[in-house]
């Protein structure tokens, strides 16, 4: 694990101002590593409090949803995961994905202007191309209590070499400051987690159908070997995806078993 370069983002910078109550309570920036995710994991073993966040400028085996690759430019895009402590029957991870993809994808339209949409389950999509990708992963270690983590890849001043991808240079035309986004995001984050918290989970689903590029639109859902193709309809009390299919019926998927394809 090596330590961040002249020129980079610095913890100390992206903490000055934040004006949160839970993320960013610790911050943490690295050079390069095998993955934030991991690195979270290890931070959330010993004694790191919830809204402990570690950015790093390069990932040499980032990953996504299912093991997946998650391919990010050193130094040009926000590679980051949030170590989150809460009770399992208060977080669950279909409530985190949901409400990190509202922070994401509000922090985009609202503060960059730029008119990003919400792929179901996880996905935040910016000219019909991937922008952001978010992971939650729960953890148990044996010492301290559960935590959840919450890994988020956006694509900022990169050309991304995955097909179906996308970042905010290439849409817009312009360069962003990731110290300056970065802190917009973790209070984007913050805020909303806080109505989470407080079971405002109407507010999270409402906004979410808001942004929703998914709703209404004919999909197919992988579960396993299985496909489903029907029309989305709605978002469940629980954040599965409701299908109704052409007979009428309805079917309820929950995000952290199924992908899109």
């Amino acid at each position: 694990m090596k330590q961040p370069s002249a020129g980079g983002l610095v913890a100390t910078e992206i903490s000055r101002g934040l004006g949160t109550g839970v993320f960013g309570r610790k911050v943490v920036v690295v050079e390069e590593t095998v993955s934030t995710q991991e690195l979270a994991r290890r931070e959330a073993s010993k004694s790191a409090r919830s809204g402990t966040v570690i950015f790093a400028e390069s990932q040499t085996k980032g990953r996504g949803r299912f093991h997946r690759r998650w391919h990010s430019s050193p130094g040009e895009d926000l590679t980051f995961s949030v170590v989150l402590r809460a009770p399992h029957e208060t977080f669950r991870p279909s409530l985190i994905t949901v409400t990190a993809s509202v922070a994401v994808c509000e922090t985009v339209v609202e503060k960059l202007n730029l008119p990003a949409r919400i792929k179901w389950p996880n996905d935040v999509m910016l000219a019909d191309a991937k922008l952001a990708g978010i992971l939650v992963e729960a953890f148990a270690p044996r010492s301290q209590p559960p935590a959840f983590i919450l890994g988020i890849g956006l694509n900022v001043n990169s050309k991304p070499p995955m097909k179906g991808s996308t970042s905010l240079k290439e849409v817009s035309g312009r360069e962003f400051d990731r110290t300056a986004l970065a802190r917009e995001i973790l209070r984007s984050l913050d805020g909303w987690f806080e109505e989470a918290q407080r079971a405002h989970a109407a507010l999270v689903a409402n906004h979410w159908r808001r942004f929703s590029s998914t709703l209404g639109t004919r999909v197919t859902v992988l579960l396993g070997r299985q496909r489903f193709t029907g029309r989305a309809v709605d978002l469940s009390d629980d954040f599965g995806l409701t299908l109704q299919f052409e007979r009428g019926t309805t079917m309820t998927f929950r995000g952290e078993q199924v992908t899109l394809e």
